[in-house]
Protein backbone atom coordinates (compact mmCIF):
# COMPACT_ATOMS: atom_id res chain seq x y z
CA UNK A 1 0.00 0.00 0.00
CA UNK A 2 1.33 3.45 -0.86
CA UNK A 3 2.09 5.89 1.93
CA UNK A 4 0.72 9.39 1.88
CA UNK A 5 0.13 12.42 4.07
CA UNK A 6 -2.84 14.74 4.31
CA UNK A 7 -2.28 18.48 4.74
CA UNK A 8 -5.30 20.43 5.98
CA UNK A 9 -4.99 24.16 5.19
CA UNK A 10 -6.78 26.06 7.98
CA UNK A 11 -7.40 29.82 8.16
CA UNK A 12 -8.99 31.52 11.17
CA UNK A 13 -9.60 34.87 9.46
CA UNK A 14 -12.50 35.01 7.08
CA UNK A 15 -14.76 37.77 5.85
CA UNK A 16 -17.92 35.66 5.96
CA UNK A 17 -17.32 33.43 9.02
CA UNK A 18 -14.32 34.37 11.18
CA UNK A 19 -13.22 31.53 13.44
CA UNK A 20 -15.03 28.88 11.40
CA UNK A 21 -12.46 26.08 12.00
CA UNK A 22 -12.92 26.37 15.78
CA UNK A 23 -16.71 26.72 15.67
CA UNK A 24 -18.62 23.91 17.32
CA UNK A 25 -20.64 21.39 15.33
CA UNK A 26 -22.32 19.23 17.92
CA UNK A 27 -19.71 18.32 20.50
CA UNK A 28 -16.60 18.97 18.33
CA UNK A 29 -15.04 21.79 16.38
CA UNK A 30 -15.35 21.82 12.61
CA UNK A 31 -11.63 21.08 12.33
CA UNK A 32 -11.95 18.10 14.69
CA UNK A 33 -14.60 16.64 12.36
CA UNK A 34 -12.24 17.07 9.39
CA UNK A 35 -9.35 15.46 11.30
CA UNK A 36 -11.60 12.52 12.25
CA UNK A 37 -12.41 11.96 8.57
CA UNK A 38 -8.72 12.05 7.73
CA UNK A 39 -7.95 9.52 10.47
CA UNK A 40 -10.49 7.17 8.90
CA UNK A 41 -8.37 7.12 5.72
CA UNK A 42 -5.16 5.17 5.24
CA UNK A 43 -3.00 8.30 5.56
CA UNK A 44 0.26 7.89 7.46
CA UNK A 45 0.36 11.50 8.61
CA UNK A 46 -2.11 14.35 9.10
CA UNK A 47 -0.73 17.89 9.14
CA UNK A 48 -2.70 20.98 10.14
CA UNK A 49 -1.27 23.94 8.20
CA UNK A 50 -2.25 27.31 9.66
CA UNK A 51 -1.16 30.91 10.07
CA UNK A 52 -3.11 31.39 13.30
CA UNK A 53 -1.77 30.73 16.79
CA UNK A 54 -5.24 29.85 18.18
CA UNK A 55 -5.57 26.95 15.77
CA UNK A 56 -1.97 25.87 16.30
CA UNK A 57 -2.44 25.80 20.08
CA UNK A 58 -5.75 23.96 19.88
CA UNK A 59 -4.27 21.13 17.78
CA UNK A 60 -0.62 21.03 18.85
CA UNK A 61 -1.12 18.04 21.16
CA UNK A 62 -1.16 14.82 19.19
CA UNK A 63 -1.05 16.44 15.75
CA UNK A 64 1.56 17.83 13.42
CA UNK A 65 1.06 21.58 12.98
CA UNK A 66 2.85 23.59 10.30
CA UNK A 67 3.15 27.31 11.00
CA UNK A 68 2.63 29.22 7.78
CA UNK A 69 3.15 32.81 8.91
CA UNK A 70 4.48 35.29 6.37
CA UNK A 71 7.46 36.59 8.35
Amino acid sequence: MSKYSIVIPVRYASTRFPGKPLSMIGDKTMLAHVIDRCKASAADRIIVSTDDERIAQAYAKGHDVANCNDT
